[in-house]
């Protein structure tokens, strides 16, 4: 296993915290209105029914954009986790990673269906690396994961 960093794991590493601070903000800030809250079943069921309709076999839990802000930023943190100690991304980290991200992913698939693609891409390539032992490509595909979520948050700030 390569134990050296890849030199931009400091950015990686800012970006962490800042992740954490755009999740929080929002939370800290927010009232307890309607607005604010989870989509509602009927919406819900209506987007089940369009999916089954249209033929996708797949159901996404829909959540509240605040939702979605930490579970970036946790995923983001996570990822951070494991570039900075490698021998930390098991199968069972792995694993609740992506329990995680099946958490809010619907949210992110329904808003804004390129970026999603684009974070699922992040996360099989970090996936592979980790697998692979490869810190290198663990570190690219966690940037790419970060650039897409700030990205995403710009739009869905929570």
């Amino acid at each position: 296993m390569r134990t050296s960093f890849p030199s931009n794991l400091p950015r990686l590493v800012l970006a962490i915290p800042l992740l954490a601070v755009l999740a929080v903000v929002p939370l800290a800030c927010g009232d307890d209105s309607a607005d604010t809250a989870s989509p509602t079943s009927s919406s819900s069921e209506a987007d089940q029914k369009k999916s089954e309709s249209s033929g996708e076999s797949e159901s996404y839990q829909l959540v509240s954009d605040a939702q979605v802000a930490a579970g970036l930023a946790s995923t983001q943190a996570q990822l951070g986790t494991m570039v900075a100690d490698p021998d930390t991304a098991t199968d069972a980290t792995l694993s609740k990673l992506f329990e995680g991200w099946e958490g809010y992913e619907g949210t992110i698939k329904k808003q804004r269906a390129d970026t999603y693609l684009a974070l699922e891409d992040a996360l099989a390539s970090f996936k592979k690396a980790a697998q692979n032992s490869d810190v290198e490509a663990m570190t690219t595909a966690a940037a790419e994961f970060s650039t897409e979520t700030i990205s995403y948050l710009v739009g869905f700030p929570g």
